[in-house]
């Protein structure tokens, strides 16, 4: 691999990338056909089927190569039948075609190419702090696109919801519900044209700041059994219908959660493009398995950890937080529903089958009040070595 140069970039985010691509093809060509597979290498001793766009001579073997091809298309007066009207061909044209995808800095990482074959030593002398988004935060921001007395008026459904006095924080909600609907609609806006997030400070300061703090507040000042059932029916609300408060089942919605979080991961982007510095994120914590999917088809550097503990263990911290047999009853119907033998739907809480397709699995056990957490991380930070 050294033999290419001195240099190597590498793409973080590969359907970032494509969809970049894509979008600078279609600038230049309205009509096209575009392929892309892993090159193959063949052998001329013996028969075999052959792609010739993505095969090469098994000489060129030690490369590793994925290749994306694309024919441009001209209508084509000559074909006959029902589709006539839309018939193309292929315009047989060998001239170099030149795209322009922009810049590329906040979804590619460049390094010495001795750094990229020993990832560990550059890794230790490039480290830099994770950014942590919190999907609790995430589902809040839906709560945020209704008003106070929306909010007032759903918990109020809930018996122990009468009880909470949560009048103190009706102006600063409504401040952030503002906020939240202006900058909701640029975002939207922005996406229709085919342009990125934008990365402004104030849109920084409210997803990663103003709201992370309004919150800590507002859940304190609400029951602890309250919230956490309040927090798991939103969750389900938005991915089955897009919205905090309906539970109308739309098969669109079920990664609102997932794509609301990945447009925070371009703002950060955004933001890191001038200081030409790596986004990193941890994402605490996944309940459904698709949310969890979403992020490992969109990023190859994605890997999932699962924390878990003995059942036994878990219901006794349970209770030390103050919550009844009972709401850890319903609680576990709700994260396990494998412990209920009724079908549940697709867009609901699976703690299970989201622990299953975990790369690591953390044991988190007790001893002398010290929290555990055994694992092997020089394996997952780099899986080269």
């Amino acid at each position: 691999m050294a033999n290419f140069g001195d240099t190597a970039v590498v793409v973080t985010d590969f359907y970032e990338f494509l969809d970049r691509y894509a979008r600078a093809l279609f600038k230049v060509y309205p009509k096209l056909i575009s392929m892309l597979d892993r090159v193959k290498v063949f052998d001329f001793s013996r028969t075999q089927w052959l792609n010739p766009l993505f095969c090469k001579h098994e000489s060129q073997a030690y490369q590793n190569e994925l290749r994306i091809a694309f024919g441009a298309l001209e209508y084509n007066p000559f074909l006959v039948g029902i589709e006539q009207e839309e018939a193309n061909s292929m315009i047989l044209n060998y001239d170099p075609v030149i795209l322009q995808l922009g810049d590329l800095r906040d979804i590619t990482v460049e390094m010495p190419i001795d750094a990229f074959m020993t990832g560990y030593e550059y890794a230790k002398e490039t480290w830099e702090s994770f950014h942590l988004i919190e999907m609790k935060h995430i589902i809040f921001t839906f709560v945020l696109e209704e008003d106070f007395k929306e909010f007032i008026k759903f918990i109020n459904k809930f018996p122990e919801g009468k009880s909470q006095n949560l009048d103190k924080f009706e102006n600063d909600f409504n401040n952030l519900h503002k906020n939240i609907i202006y900058w909701k609609e640029i975002i939207t806006n922005q996406a229709e044209k085919g342009e990125n997030v934008p990365g402004d400070d104030a849109l920084y300061n409210l997803y990663f700041e103003k709201i992370p703090n309004f919150y800590k507040g507002f859940q304190e000042a609400i029951q602890r059994s309250l919230y956490t059932k309040l927090l798991q029916i939103i969750g389900d609300n938005i991915r089955s219908s897009g919205t905090a408060y309906k539970s109308d089942i739309d098969p669109a919605c079920i990664l609102k959660l997932a794509q609301r979080v990945n447009i925070l991961i371009k703002i950060l982007r955004r933001r890191n493009i001038a200081e030409k510095k790596r986004v990193l994120v941890v994402i605490d914590a996944f309940r459904n398995p698709y949310e969890a999917t979403f992020f490992k088809e969109r990023y190859s550097a994605f890997y999932l950890f699962a924390i878990n503990t003995t059942d036994e263990e878990r219901r006794r911290r349970l209770f030390a937080a103050n919550m009844q047999a009972a709401d850890i009853e319903a609680l576990d119907l709700r994260e396990y529903p494998s412990l209920d033998n009724s079908i549940h739907d697709f867009y609901k809480i699976n703690i299970e089958k989201t622990v299953e397709i975990a790369d690591v699995h953390i044991h988190n056990i007790t001893l002398s009040g010290q929290a555990m957490w055994p694992v092997w991380f020089g394996d997952w930070l780099h899986p080269e070595l």
